[in-house]
């Protein structure tokens, strides 16, 4: 398994290891606690949205490189979030979302963040964003205009978090985890209701693809520490359930 850039790759060495292990202990426990089938679910769906090949038949229309490549990473980008979005609700029993928060992408508090070791992921796609995406001009005029679209085609706390990214952007301020899930959804929201998706916010699909590559990339190491810290959590209250009885 991997991610398409070396500082993520030596991120995913770390998690995906402890979270397979963890998630191989935990499954078989689903014959003796039912409610471990959303997790169940969840871990099928990651795989194959992270596994799965998509090809184009060279007889359609779009032939360019980029241009497919926008359409399947838009694809995989949503399939993640829905994965990682279902992850959130199962896992809510043991890492609840922060009560003061009720939003589709502003899940947790710095602290629960923090515990979730969602710090070095949110560091790593600052660092890729910069050097992938926003170290040319042209291509910071780029993202600009997308992220400005998707500013227009969101709504409520969404739209707020995602035109707030954009300041952080033009400013050269990192972005947070709730800025980079706003992202994610935006983009996922895009894909699903408009039509012509990979064309929408800026023709430039060479930019396009690079930003979708890193934000690609965090989902799947988001999905990985949130996975393993739910594993953690379960494996550790049935020991504790264990030894108490």
């Amino acid at each position: 398994m991997q991610v398409h850039f070396q500082t993520s790759q030596i991120l995913l060495e770390s998690l995906y290891e402890r979270y397979s292990e963890n998630a191989k202990r935990l499954i078989p426990l689903i014959r003796q606690d039912r409610t471990l089938s959303s997790f169940d679910s969840f871990n099928k769906r990651f795989k194959l949205s992270w596994g799965m090949e998509i090809e184009f038949t060279n007889s359609l229309s779009i032939t360019k490189e980029d241009t497919r490549a926008c359409y399947v990473l838009m694809l995989k980008i949503s399939d993640l979030w829905f994965a990682f979005e279902h992850l959130v609700k199962t896992a809510a029993d043991i890492i609840p979302k922060d009560e003061d928060r009720n939003s589709n992408v502003n899940f947790y508090s710095s602290s629960t963040m923090q515990m979730l070791e969602f710090d070095p992921i949110t560091l790593n796609f600052n660092q890729l964003l910069k050097t992938q995406v926003l170290h040319r001009s042209v291509w910071r005029r780029e993202i600009y205009l997308f992220i400005q679209y998707l500013v227009r085609d969101t709504q409520g706390g969404t739209q707020r978090l995602i035109a707030d990214a954009l300041s952080h952007v033009q400013e050269s301020r990192e972005l947070q985890a709730k800025h980079i899930f706003a992202l994610a959804y935006g983009i996922r929201n895009v894909y699903v209701h408009k039509g012509v998706a990979a064309a929408l916010g800026s023709r430039n699909y060479q930019v396009k693809r690079a930003f979708y590559l890193v934000m690609y990339d965090a989902l799947i190491l988001y999905s990985l520490a949130l996975g393993n810290a739910y594993c953690c959590e379960k494996l550790a209250s049935y020991s504790t359930t264990t030894t108490q009885s």
